[in-house]
């Protein structure tokens, strides 16, 4: 009718893809003539809002120490243009053992799923903010790391492309100190006075992962010494206290991955037989130090050096050279002296025989013995104690074939006690090395040693210091010897270990009395003529 108007409503829905805005428009028609249709058409345009919530998560502090509370602190924006209606925020915590200390007015913390909600309800656009979640991690929390994760939803649909920000993770790293400490001797000593050392390593090291170790404050280390024990002294920090056995180092905060080293130099007091206990502890008052390398300890025996130096054996040669050998005629001063395979030679009759044993072994029973007590010994000298002419033993003192008496001269045993015959001096065997690895001896060295010469009869005219004998064509000879050896039991380490003007030297007692004690053997001389073989042997070079 003339003059008549309406409205048509009808609710429509934006599409998640829709653009920023829309144009909708509205036409009317009518089928009677004569209708102006400059107003038959009306267009409107409609902005479209979107809501773009988004989320990240911190954890402070960074590192994290274990034994402390840290707060994840998860953030929450809308960055859109329209209101996210019904906004949550969910922060999922990883499965362990920890304490969620609070939460936050509107959060809720499901233990069982361990997950903090919070409903955040409408959040217009521009809208932002967060939360503050507590956490305390055990001082015996096993991970090295602590991983957490938010992620907030609204209602209100979001473009795909603004979805990337709904979640965030971080994770921190978990440190944590470890104080440690080990402790080593010698697993036995010898009796009463003995001065020996532990040595005691310590730390601060967490050992799967170096570099997660945490600062240990307030470390202290404890060394209680045996009750058998006297303390000599350290090299090293002096102990912060000593308390009857107990000696205590205040070492203050040990820096991640912080080492030292004691030496404590102690002297028994105690008889054979005991058994010595050392331990050694560390402590921090910094949480989180895993206790099972806080304690060291040392076991050590007791035991009795000999009362006595029992009897030695000894692997005796001789050695041999003549001056008619060509070898000792060809310049060189070395390759004239030949040393016995055993107890057997050959030898030219009518060519002097210059002679003087080697002794290639000492065998000492009990070898080696408790440290820290060793043997030592030297050869103090040699003697021929008879020859054996025809088949009769003669002293070397008596008449030899052309009525010469006494002993021949050469170089002289100065301090024997127990040689008999005649004695002459001992080439090296200054000690046990010298007597192992003796120095190659070159020829003019036996001109000061033992001379004898085997002919037919008549005697020749000869040397004065050259026992001569005349004997049975080719019959077999025997020279007889005998080395004196001095053996004496030592502690070799008989005062301070460490140089170190404060602790003296403490002799250790009681130490057998050194023993002087001879090795015999006699040697078999297969007499040959003329001049062919000298052997069996080799060259001792």
């Amino acid at each position: 009718a003339a003059g008549a108007t309406g409205t048509v409503s009808f609710v429509v829905r934006a599409d998640v893809g829709a653009a920023n805005s829309v144009t909708n428009t509205a036409t009317i028609s009518t089928a009677t003539p004569g209708d102006n249709p400059s107003d038959n058409t009306s267009t409107t345009t409609t902005t479209v809002q979107f809501p773009n919530v988004g989320t990240s998560i911190t954890i402070t502090p960074a590192p994290w120490p274990v034994g402390t509370t840290a707060t994840i602190r998860p953030t929450y924006r809308n960055t859109g243009t329209g209101l996210a209606r019904s906004t949550t925020l969910i922060v999922e915590l990883p499965i362990g053992t920890y304490t969620v200390s609070s939460v936050p007015t509107g959060c809720a913390y499901a233990a069982a799923l361990n997950r903090v909600t919070c409903a955040l309800g409408d959040l217009p656009a521009g809208a932002s903010g967060n939360r503050a979640i507590n956490v305390a991690l055990p001082a015996n929390f096993p991970a090295d790391s602590f991983s957490v994760t938010a992620q907030i939803s609204t209602v209100t649909p979001e473009r795909s492309a603004d979805l990337a920000d709904n979640s965030a993770t971080t994770q921190v790293d978990v440190v944590r100190p470890n104080v440690w400490v080990r402790a080593r001797g010698p697993d036995r000593i010898v009796a009463q006075g003995s001065v020996f050392w532990y040595v005691v390593d310590y730390g601060n090291l967490h050992h799967r992962a170096p570099n997660l170790t945490r600062a240990a404050a307030d470390v202290q280390l404890r060394a209680i010494l045996p009750p058998d024990v006297t303390y000599q002294g350290v090299n090293g920090p002096a102990p912060s206290s000593v308390n009857g056995q107990t000696l205590t180092w205040d070492l203050g905060t040990l820096a991640p991955q912080a080492s030292g080293q004691l030496v404590i130099v102690v002297q028994t007091n105690v008889p054979a037989g005991a058994v010595l206990d050392f331990e050694t502890l560390i402590s921090t008052s910094t949480p989180g130090d895993d206790p099972s390398d806080n304690r060291a300890t040392v076991r050590t025996d007791v035991v009795q050096p000999p009362a006595t130096i029992p009897a030695a054996g000894g692997d005796l040669r001789l050695a041999i050279h003549s001056d008619l050998d060509p070898r000792s005629q060809d310049g060189d001063p070395m390759n004239g002296v030949y040393l016995s395979d055993g107890t057997r030679i050959a030898w030219p009759t009518g060519e002097v025989l210059d002679f003087t044993p080697r002794l290639r072994e000492l065998r000492m029973a009990g070898d080696p013995l408790p440290w820290p007590y060793e043997y030592r010994a030297r050869v103090v000298g040699w003697s021929v104690t008879g020859f054996e002419v025809n088949g009769v033993w003669r002293d070397p003192q008596a008449a030899d074939g052309r009525g010469r008496t006494g002993c021949r001269l050469g170089a002289q045993a100065g301090d024997a006690r127990l040689l008999v015959g005649c004695r002459y001096a001992y080439l090296g065997g200054d000690d046990l090395a010298s007597i192992a690895n003796p120095t190659p001896l070159r020829e003019d060295h036996l001109r000061t040693q033992a001379h004898v010469y085997w002919t037919q009869p008549p005697a020749p005219s000869m040397r004065d210091d050259v026992y001569l004998y005349t004997v049975d064509p080719l019959a077999p000879a025997r020279i007889r010897v005998q080395l004196e050896v001095e053996i004496t039991v030592v502690n070799a380490y008989p005062g301070a270990p460490i140089d170190d003007p404060g602790i003296p030297e403490i002799p250790v007692v009681p130490l057998p009395d050194p023993s002087r004690q001879l090795i015999e053997a006699s040697f078999d001389v297969e007499l040959l003529v003329p001049r062919s073989v000298i052997g069996p042997g080799s060259v001792e070079r």
